[in-house]
C-alpha cells in the first residue's frame, strides 16, 4: 500500500486532493492508493519520486539506490509476464 498520508504530511502538501492536482489525476485515483486498492503506474512512480516520495513510501520497501530500485522493479515485472504467458513458474519441478 503506498503511504500517501506520511508522504503528503512531510513534504507539506495540504491534502490528497492538492497532490491528485499536482499528478493531473483525478482526486479518487489517490485515495484508492491510500487505502490500497489500487498502486499507481510505472509513469505516476516516476513522479512521485521526482516530487520526493521515498521508496518506502511508495512500495514499502527500501532499496539502497535507485538502480537497485529500478532493477528490483523490473524483475518483479518480468516473473508476473513470464508467469501469465504460462513460460515460468515459481513452483518446484
Amino acid at each position: 500500500m503506498v503511504k500517501v498520508k506520511e508522504f503528503i504530511a512531510r513534504v507539506g502538501i495540504k491534502s490528497l486532493d492538492e497532490l491528485a492536482e499536482k499528478l493531473e489525476l483525478s482526486p479518487a485515483t489517490v485515495y484508492s492508493w491510500s487505502q490500497g486498492k489500487r498502486a499507481p503506474t510505472y509513469d505516476v512512480c516516476v513522479k512521485l519520486r521526482r516530487l520526493g516520495m521515498t521508496s518506502y513510501e511508495l512500495f514499502g520497501e527500501v532499496f539502497p539506490t535507485d538502480e537497485e530500485f529500478y532493477k528490483n522493479r523490473v524483475m518483479r515485472s518480468v516473473d508476473r509476464f513470464l508467469t501469465d504467458i504460462g513460460i515460468y513458474t515459481k513452483e518446484k519441478v
